[in-house]
């Protein structure tokens, strides 16, 4: 009885230690080893506290109230946010500020993938340099279905793609008006894009749950605008959105008399 009593109570502390780690901020990336060609540091540590007061200003104008939200230790670096900045920006020259409710989401996503604290739980180095392998070049970002066809939802007008994106024909090919969720999300997570550091390959999760080998990781989750959505007093003109045409069609149908 008592052999029993102990492996249940080493059960049980074995339990709560995995759902601690499971639950515990840690990062995949932290910091610049090539500051060259901005490739960033392998860290598989905790976030570390971001003191830099020029970079906390940078990082407020660029993801918003992220350290009231997350907290003061990220897993970025200042130069790393003076780096994150630019890449927001890059946005719109892909044309992914013609509707805002896009340019959030995608800039959302970005801020999460480069300095979320729980970064580890989703994104996971794949590739790096020989020996001592420090820096990071390709990573898989895990991010939750819903979530990345919501944002896809959100920058994509199926119907009038033609029209969305001078950078259409780069990112979907010869056929881009049949431009899928796979292909749009292949062409933004390369490099040489500008929107990250490394080559990001964007990997649909359904499950609260995947394990790699016998690391366990979470999908990146959070809530998308819909195009039809006012964000920052901004809304998606039609060419943009069908919800929004939807919308505008609706108004201008003639009311039915009351009898």
């Amino acid at each position: 009885m008592e052999a029993l009593r102990t492996t249940l109570l080493l059960a049980a502390a074995l339990l709560l230690g995995y759902v601690s780690h499971a639950n515990a901020a840690r990062c995949s990336m932290h910091g610049f080893c090539d500051t060259k060609n901005k490739l960033p540091c392998i860290y598989n540590g905790v976030p570390k506290p971001v003191t830099d007061e020029s970079a906390r200003a940078i990082m407020k104008e660029t993801c918003g109230d992220y350290f009231q939200i997350h907290g003061d230790s990220l897993c970025c670096d200042a130069a790393q946010i003076k780096e994150l900045a630019n890449q927001v920006k890059a946005l719109e020259g892909l044309g992914l500020r013609r509707c805002e409710a896009c340019y959030a989401n995608f800039q959302k996503l970005l801020c999460n993938m480069a300095c979320s604290p729980h970064q580890g739980d989703f994104l996971q180095v794949v590739h790096y340099d020989e020996e001592p392998h420090e820096l990071a070049e390709i990573v898989n970002f895990y991010v939750d279905y819903a979530t990345m066809r919501d944002l896809y939802a959100s920058c994509i007008n199926p119907r009038k793609f033609v029209r969305f994106a001078p950078l259409s024909f780069a990112l979907c090919g010869q056929d881009y008006q049949n431009c899928t969720m796979n292909l749009w999300y292949g062409a933004l997570g390369k490099r040489r894009v500008g929107l990250t550091s490394v080559d990001v390959t964007y990997e649909p999760v359904t499950k609260e749950a995947i394990f790699i080998g016998l690391r366990e990781y979470r999908p990146f989750k959070d809530s998308m605008y819909g195009c039809n959505e006012t964000v920052s007093g901004k809304t998606c003109a039609c060419e943009d959105c069908e919800a929004v045409c939807e919308n505008a069609d609706d108004a201008l149908k003639p009311v039915p008399l009351s009898t």
